[in-house]
């Protein structure tokens, strides 16, 4: 006490502290959790719901649901091919007469002519360019 300055005696006078003496009778409290809730007993017993959160306190909430989806979805237009260049049909008629130029016993109703073996085959020419 005596290395004490004045100045740090005034700002923390030492008093006699008060003797504090153990409460005459010891109160056994108890809480017991489950999946139904938290149950304390004792001389004032309480019960709280599973997942129970005072009015103001917030937290997370895993049972909440989330964000919710865009209302309007971006789908971009498939690209536009170039249009496609048009070969114009083989005329039959050139076909026909190509047919009865190269075989004598081509039959346009058929368009077939006979072989060597006497069977008839189909007029098949190469494309023309």
């Amino acid at each position: 006490m005596a290395s004490l300055t004045a100045l740090s005696a005034q700002a923390l006078p030492l008093t006699a502290v008060a003797k504090i003496e153990p409460p005459a009778a010891l109160i056994e409290i108890s809480t017991v959790c489950d999946t139904r809730g938290c149950f304390t007993f004792g001389p004032r017993q309480s019960y709280q719901r599973p997942n129970y959160r005072p009015l103001g306190q917030t937290g997370p909430r895993y049972y909440s649901p989330g964000a919710r989806p865009p209302r309007f979805i971006f789908r971009p237009q498939p690209p536009r091919l170039p249009a496609q260049v048009r070969v114009p049909a083989a005329d039959p008629s050139f076909h026909r007469q190509s047919c009865m130029n190269r075989y004598r016993s081509y039959d346009p109703l058929t368009d077939s002519y006979k072989a060597p073996g006497g069977r008839p085959v189909r007029c098949v020419l190469p494309e023309r360019r």
